[in-house]
C-alpha cells in the first residue's frame, strides 16, 4: 500500500521524513501568516489613530455644595433603579445625562503615545466611533453637566479596559496592569471631588460584603437608619460618582492586587463589577447577557444580600422584566428613556414602602 502523498510504502522512513518536512512548511506559513496578520492589523492602528491623541493637561474643577436638607435620610442608592447606557457613543454624554441616563460603561484604550493615555470606544478598528475620544474629556463632558445639575442623582461611571487581543491589540499583550488603573484612578481625582468609594461602603466592617450584609438584616428588622456602613443615605449620595471597575466578561480582578489585594483601602478606589458572587469585594454585580434561570438566581441572591445589581436590556419585554427583578442598574443601548420610565424610580423589591419617587423628584434636577 501506498500513503497518502504516494511516496513510498507504509513505514518507508523516506516517507516519514517527507512528511514530517510538510508539516513543517505548514506550520511554519500559519506562523508567518499569524505574524503577517498582527503586523498588518498594528499597522492599520498605527494610521488611523496616530493623529488622535490625547494630551495631559491642568484645569480647575470646582462643584458648588449641594443643599440637601429635605431629602430622606432613610432612602438609600439600593431603594433605587436607574437607566444607564451600554457602549453608547452616538450621543454625547451630555445629551444622556439631559435625558435621564445615570450608568455609563466607558471602554477605554492605551494610545499610542508614549504618556499611557486613554482613548474611549467599543473596539479597535472595526467599532470606533466615540463622541469623546480621549478619557480625561469625556470625565469634563460629565463634570461640567454635574456643576450645571448638582443635585443629580448619584451616577455609576462603569470603566472597562479593552483586554483582549481582538479588543486591544497593546494591552492584549501586555495585560491590565495596576499603573493603568492608577493613572485612570488619577484623572478621577483631578476632576472629581465628589466620589463615594468602597471604604465609605465597608465602614469598620472588614469587607464590603459583610457590611451590606449587616445593612440587610438591619432593614429586614425594619431599620432604615444609617450606621456608618452599607450603602449611603441619599443626603450622602446626591451629586455624587461612584467609579467602577467593569470585569463581567473575564473576570480578571483577582489577578490585579491593587484592585482586591491591597490592605490599603485608600487604594481600592474602584468598586468591582463582575458576576462572582462570593468574593469579598463584591458589592455591584453585573450581569452582560440575557435573563436566564441562572441569572434570575443570581439576581435574587444578589439582592437578599444588600448589592447592586447591574444588567442590560436589549429591548422593551427585557426591560419590563427586568424592572420587576428589582434590578437596580438597567443599562440599554438607546439614549432615551421617555418611552419605558422616569430616570429613576423606586425599587418594588428593595424599597421600603415609604419611598416616594415623585416626592424625591420635586427635588432633584432629574428629567
Amino acid at each position: 500500500m501506498y500513503t497518502a502523498i504516494g511516496l513510498k510504502k507504509k513505514g518507508s522512513p523516506i516517507g516519514y521524513v517527507k512528511c514530517i518536512i510538510w508539516i513543517t512548511h505548514l506550520l511554519l506559513y500559519l506562523i508567518s501568516g499569524i505574524f503577517l496578520f498582527v503586523f498588518v492589523w498594528f499597522l492599520a492602528i498605527e494610521i488611523r489613530y496616530s493623529n488622535r491623541q490625547c494630551h495631559p493637561y491642568n484645569q480647575s474643577f470646582d462643584l458648588p455644595l449641594v443643599n440637601l436638607w429635605n431629602v430622606s435620610t432613610k432612602l438609600r442608592l439600593n431603594h433605587y433603579q436607574v437607566h444607564g447606557s451600554h457602549n453608547s457613543y452616538t450621543s454625547s454624554l451630555t445629551h444622556q445625562l439631559t435625558h435621564g441616563i445615570r450608568q455609563f460603561e466607558l471602554d477605554i484604550h492605551l494610545t499610542l503615545s508614549s504618556n499611557d493615555q486613554f482613548a474611549v470606544y467599543h473596539l479597535q478598528l472595526v467599532d470606533d466611533k466615540t463622541v469623546c475620544y480621549c478619557l480625561r474629556e469625556c470625565l469634563t463632558q460629565i463634570f461640567k453637566w454635574i456643576r450645571e445639575n448638582s443635585t443629580h442623582f448619584t451616577i455609576y461611571l462603569f470603566i472597562e479596559i479593552k483586554s483582549m487581543i481582538y479588543e486591544d491589540l497593546r494591552v492584549g499583550v501586555i495585560g491590565v496592569k495596576c499603573k493603568h488603573l492608577e493613572l485612570v484612578k488619577q484623572y478621577f481625582l483631578d476632576i472629581f471631588t465628589n466620589l463615594i468609594l468602597p471604604d465609605q461602603i465597608q465602614g469598620n466592617y472588614s469587607t464590603v460584603t459583610e457590611a451590606l450584609k449587616q445593612q440587610k438584616l438591619d432593614e429586614m428588622r425594619n431599620d432604615y437608619d444609617y450606621h456608618g456602613y452599607g450603602w449611603l443615605p441619599l443626603e450622602l449620595s446626591i451629586g455624587k460618582i461612584i467609579p467602577v471597575f467593569l470585569d463581567d466578561a473575564h473576570n480578571r480582578a483577582d489577578n490585579i492586587p491593587c484592585l482586591t489585594s491591597s490592605p490599603d483601602l485608600e487604594h481600592r478606589f474602584f468598586f468591582i463589577a463582575q458576576s462572582h458572587l462570593d468574593r469579598s469585594y463584591s458589592a455591584i454585580v453585573s450581569i452582560g447577557n440575557p435573563l436566564s434561570i441562572e441569572n434570575e438566581r443570581q439576581v435574587n441572591e444578589s439582592l437578599s444580600e444588600g448589592k447592586l445589581v447591574r444588567i442590560l436590556a436589549y429591548n422593551k419585554e427585557q426591560y419590563k422584566r427586568v424592572v420587576n427583578l428589582g434590578v437596580h442598574i438597567i443599562s440599554i443601548d438607546y439614549n432615551e428613556n421617555d418611552n419605558y420610565a422616569p430616570s429613576f424610580i423606586c425599587n418594588k423589591r428593595t424599597a421600603p414602602p415609604f419611598c416616594l419617587t415623585q416626592n424625591l423628584s420635586n427635588h432633584l434636577n432629574l428629567l
